[in-house]
């Protein structure tokens, strides 16, 4: 089933779901503001397959990603398999909760796949942004939380 919810509904859901999880997960706070992109960034990405079919995408600074990993590591250094794997880790609980907002808020259950990472700017073929909310973190890191919907899907 293919679902469609009020962008602004969605983003409000979102914002809300980042910030809370990102300051509990990864230690660090973020706050909405319209950004131009940063250079060096990394792409973290699910495609939802039931329910809500969307995909998501998490482009930030790799300094972000890293800043991150050694939080949840609790390491003062990381190597860019630490970064991939604890960045997918923190993206999966960052899409699982959106779900579960997704299901309070509309009462119906999504399903999203493994979250891929990628170095530099990602976006999965055949999907257009829907909504996008910017963010700058508490270090002046840039973040950028994108839905999209497949162009099948319009």
């Amino acid at each position: 089933m293919d679902v469609v919810m009020h962008s602004k509904g969605m983003e409000d859901i979102f914002d809300q779901v980042i910030r809370r999880v990102t300051k509990q997960t990864g230690g660090i706070s973020l706050y909405r503001r319209e950004l131009l992109p940063a250079e060096r960034v990394c792409t973290v990405f699910v495609v939802f397959d039931k329910g809500f079919r969307m995909g998501i995408s998490l482009c930030a600074e790799e300094i972000f990603f890293t800043r991150l990993t050694q939080y949840m590591m609790q390491e003062d250094t990381a190597v860019p398999q630490d970064i991939e794997d604890f960045t997918k880790e923190y993206f999966n609980v960052l899409c699982g909760e959106i779900s579960y907002r997704l299901f309070q808020a509309a009462d119906i259950a999504s399903r999203f796949k493994i979250p891929e990472f990628r170095y530099g700017f990602y976006k999965p073929e055949n999907y257009r942004e829907y909504f996008a909310v910017s963010y700058i973190s508490d270090e002046n890191e840039h973040v950028r939380l994108t839905m999209m919907r497949h162009e099948n899907l319009e």
